[in-house]
């Protein structure tokens, strides 16, 4: 008898909410796991090669929930088309006679536009996939890695590639390229991609750095990391920019801690781990940020585990949740590699060590 109380996997990356309010969460080696609120329990969809409607790979890299229910699976084997109704997949990957097949079977990006098109990023390009005829229109098939695939609210595509930042025109039906990020290094791979509630567009290099990119102008404004001045940013390799609901902007580094952005007074400061204060956050590895509805921002580490600061009062400084060996009710692991709020408020953390 199947497990309904446990999880498949430990190391959890992604996941996602459905309409119905099931829990979606994808592992690196677990595949894909469901929670069903209702009956609060879990579903374990594992790759089983014996089984032509298992999973297409244990190894999930992204999840993506279109306007019609059906949940999408970048995986390193393939993409799946899942209908969670039907519990039926379906399988896409690259076959070398067909043209019309994906470009390659490692998919680390799925998302969708506004028109419903399913977009995949891979290692060796970039694929829309035509659900009518379901064929896949490729995209940068020469030098080509994704830094992920992002919808702003004007309904424009924009794509990170290792050339650099690239946007979709529809009319035309190709991308213009973004090249001159960084006059300073040769690498313009866009790592991510992010629109604030003011309209400013924020560009993250996997080199290291935030650029600020004005649509209008095609131009890009640079914010690094400076030693002789900390009032900037706290480093450079980034791995996740969070807004609150004062428009501010928290920036999660590796190893700088977090930093806060003011865009009302131009103003950073950042937050790192001082060895005399139990306040300050524990770690400055940052993986992941969210905010609850009080307003407390939740802060996921790698290493330290979570961190919770109150907006309202955060003189107050960083209190620490983090594991206790001997403590069951404690955190599970202290490497958390993401944060999710569901619909009912709830926070779940993924951890080195499930969930």
């Amino acid at each position: 008898m199947e497990d309904t109380t446990t999880i498949s996997g430990q190391h959890f990356g992604t996941i996602c909410e459905d309409r119905d309010g099931n829990l979606w969460f994808g592992s690196e080696g677990g595949g894909l796991n469901k929670y069903d609120r209702n009956t609060e329990t879990f579903k374990r969809y594992m790759h089983d090669q014996n089984k032509k409607n298992s999973i297409i790979s244990n190894y999930v890299h992204d999840l993506h929930i279109d306007k019609n229910g059906i949940i999408w699976i970048a995986t390193e084997s393939g993409l799946d088309e899942f209908d969670p109704h039907k519990e039926k997949f379906n399988h896409y990957r690259n076959d070398p006679h067909d043209v019309n097949s994906m470009l390659s079977d490692y998919a680390v990006a799925v998302n969708e536009d506004s028109k419903g098109n399913i977009w995949i990023a891979g290692g060796y390009g970039l694929d829309r996939f035509d659900q009518v005829n379901k064929k896949f229109v490729h995209y940068f098939q020469k030098h080509f890695k994704s830094g992920g695939i992002y919808v702003d609210r004007s309904k424009t595509l924009w794509i990170g590639t290792s050339l650099g930042l690239a946007r979709f025109d529809e009319k035309r039906n190709k991308f213009d390229l973004y090249t001159k990020i960084n006059n300073n290094s040769a690498d313009k791979s866009v790592k991510q991609m992010f629109e604030d509630s003011r309209g400013n567009f924020w560009v993250v290099l996997v080199s290291g750095g935030l650029y600020n990119f004005d649509r209008k102008t095609c131009q890009f404004t640079a914010y690094r990391d400076n030693p002789y001045n900390r009032t900037n940013l706290g480093k450079d390799i980034i791995r996740t920019i969070f807004e609150d609901k004062f428009g501010v902007l928290w920036i999660s580094t590796a190893g700088g801690g977090v930093t806060k952005l003011d865009l009302r007074k131009a103003q950073f400061a950042n937050y790192s781990t001082l060895s005399n204060n139990i306040h300050s956050l524990n770690n400055n590895n940052v993986y992941s940020i969210v905010e609850d509805e009080a307003g407390i921002l939740w802060i996921g580490t790698y290493g330290g585990g979570f961190n919770r600061l109150d907006l309202k009062n955060n003189g107050n400084g960083f209190e620490r949740f983090v594991h206790i060996g001997n403590d069951p009710n404690s955190l599970q692991n202290n490497l958390v590699r993401c944060l999710f709020k569901d619909k009912n408020g709830l926070l779940w953390i993924g951890t080195e060590s499930g969930l």
